[in-house]
């Protein structure tokens, strides 16, 4: 499909790169809805996935055709699993899936703070809202984010299951310090806060989102992991 093709860039690659990796394990399958990847075959998409990572530890491999191979897994899933199958992971992996600097981590950090998860030191001030509304976003975010403990300890169990043939070769594509469920669980988060944002947009109107950006904007920067160099955007 047209929506499928994307400039030759390296970025590009490795997005796809990264999903497919996570697509190839069996530990990853029962994390996929909780990223917001809801597959109906998703042990098709395992060996099709896998299909894709041994053309990469190929001794003979191009990387000028990287692209090409990227669409050809497309063509495989279309074939095997039908076009909105497709779309599906397609939509998933350019929206959801964390990739590179994301602006949404931030957010994340903003808003649990807001609500109250993790317990931790608060903002000086909440957002300039009629308190119903400050009640109503903490409600929001302790309803997508209250149990993230129970999903790193869910995560720390499944980084700790017998390693396959093929979880110790995707293991080892990994860079320094990284693995794939590290991978998971920011997918997880991303997706939770997608959910709160979409709850959030049906009781704030415009005035009242950019009146939480710029409350955003005040008070991020009293986290000092926030760079100085970057102006806080809305997440989605």
């Amino acid at each position: 499909m047209e929506t499928h093709s994307e400039p030759d860039n390296s970025d590009y690659r490795v997005r796809w790169e990264m999903i497919f990796e996570i697509l190839a394990m069996n530990r990853t399958e029962p994390f996929l809805s909780q990223m917001g990847l809801k597959l109906s075959n998703p042990a098709t998409i395992r060996e099709i996935s896998r299909e894709y990572i041994a053309i990469l530890d190929q001794s003979d491999y191009q990387s000028e055709n990287d692209v090409k191979y990227i669409q050809e897994t497309f063509q495989r899933i279309a074939a095997a699993l039908g076009e909105d199958t497709l779309e599906t992971l397609y939509k998933w992996g350019v929206e959801l899936f964390p990739f590179g600097p994301d602006i949404a981590w931030y957010w994340e950090i903003i808003l649990t703070k807001l609500g109250g998860i993790n317990g931790g030191d608060k903002f000086p001030n909440t957002p300039n809202l009629d308190q119903d509304k400050i009640i109503n976003i903490m409600q929001a975010v302790q309803s997508n984010f209250e149990d993230e403990d129970n999903i790193e300890a869910e995560l720390k169990d499944a980084e700790h299951l017998p390693r396959t043939d093929w979880d110790l070769k995707i293991y080892r594509r990994q860079g320094l310090g990284q693995t794939p469920l590290l991978t998971v669980l920011r997918a997880i988060k991303r997706y939770r806060l997608k959910q709160t944002w979409s709850a959030l947009q049906k009781f704030l109107d415009e005035e009242e989102i950019q009146e939480l950006l710029r409350w955003a904007r005040e008070n991020i920067r009293n986290i000092h992991i926030f760079p100085e160099t970057l102006t806080l955007e809305l997440p989605f």
